[in-house]
C-alpha cells in the first residue's frame, strides 16, 4: 500500500492528488518538472483505487490531468480530516 496525496503550489492555483509509495521522491520529481515552488498539503495511507476515486469525486473542479481547483480541492481535503477525526474519536478506525 502506499499514499493518496495533495501538492500545492504556492500561488494555489491548483493542487494534484495522485497516489505514490514514496512521497518524497514523487514531490521531487514533480519539482523538477514543474516551474512553482510545491509543497504537500496532505496525505493518507490507501490504493491507487481510493485515488482515483477522489479523482472522480474531484471531477468537476479539474483544471488539467490531475490536477484540481484549489478552493474546491482545499474544502474536499478539510472535509476528509474531519471525516477521519470522527472515526478515530469514534473508535471506528
Amino acid at each position: 500500500m502506499g499514499h493518496i496525496y495533495f501538492i500545492g503550489n504556492y500561488d494555489k492555483s491548483a493542487i494534484k492528488c495522485g497516489w505514490s509509495s514514496n512521497i518524497t521522491c514523487r514531490i521531487k520529481t514533480f519539482e523538477t518538472a514543474n516551474a512553482k515552488d510545491l509543497y504537500l498539503i496532505y496525505y493518507v495511507e490507501g490504493t491507487m483505487d481510493v485515488e482515483k476515486s477522489i479523482q472522480k469525486y474531484l471531477k468537476d473542479y479539474k483544471v488539467k490531468n490531475e490536477w484540481f481547483e484549489y478552493e474546491a480541492t482545499m474544502r474536499y481535503i478539510n472535509q476528509y480530516k474531519l471525516n477521519v477525526e470522527a472515526q478515530i474519536s469514534e473508535g471506528l478506525i
